[in-house]
């Protein structure tokens, strides 16, 4: 059942999809927000209306408007997994859509609140794709720089597959410039060193080799930041 929140969110994605002239969309967007399964046919073409909200805004309205939509249904567990997929293959093939992704704080904290409460695998593997993409551009302000750290922290702490491990280590790498002590305390707080130095002890030479290069060059000597 929706919850009345939830109800009054979704009322006021459709009220501002039809503003937009995207009946088709609103109509979508009230289908998939009921509880059923067969929901990832809908959920795929409403990403594709979506992303062109997101890169090519048509108004001031529909950047925001789009996010929302997909906050709204990453809340949904019966949502979640198609919208993952799909955001999923749109990050890997446009590096302008997940910098319009990441630029609303918004989708950052959904993400950062899913990772909290548990998210699978797929939902790992998308955070850390889409962190590799992003901080490859070495151009985030440090509120982002912060968030995706805590991100990082939330991702690395429960994600098992080797591949996702090595992308948001790399993401890290990139992430992680001259002003190692705001990134060190930002990683602390939210538990991240920690997992960093259990990946010393991880089955994957590869993670292990990468886990110590990222100690030893990023956040080695931990006295001399005090």
């Amino acid at each position: 059942m929706e919850s009345t929140s939830q109800t009054k969110t979704l009322d006021v994605l459709v009220d501002a999809f039809n503003k937009l002239s995207l009946k088709t969309e609103a109509e979508t967007l009230k289908l998939v927000s009921e509880e059923r399964q067969d929901h990832e046919k809908e959920v795929n073409l409403l990403a594709k209306s979506l992303e062109s909200l997101i890169v090519k805004p048509t108004d001031e309205l529909s950047a925001p408007t789009a996010i929302n939509c997909i906050n709204f249904l990453l809340e949904k567990p019966y949502t979640r997994q198609a919208l993952i997929k799909q955001l999923s293959e749109k990050v890997a093939n446009s590096q302008t859509f997940a910098m319009a992704l990441v630029s609303q704080e918004s989708f950052i904290d959904s993400l950062i609140e899913l990772a909290d409460e548990g998210a699978d695998e797929a939902a790992y593997g998308f955070y850390a794709l889409l962190l590799l993409n992003v901080t490859g551009e070495g151009a985030l302000s440090k509120a982002k720089s912060d968030m995706f750290l805590r991100l990082f922290s939330f991702q690395v702490k429960n994600m098992k597959d080797e591949g996702n491990i090595l992308k948001a280590l790399d993401a890290l790498d990139n992430l992680v410039g001259p002003s190692k002590l705001e990134a060190m305390q930002v990683f602390e707080e939210t538990g991240g060193l920690g997992a960093l130095e259990n990946l010393q002890n991880h089955e994957s030479e590869a993670v292990y080799q990468q886990a110590v290069k990222l100690l030893e060059s990023k956040f080695a000597c931990e006295e001399d930041f005090e």
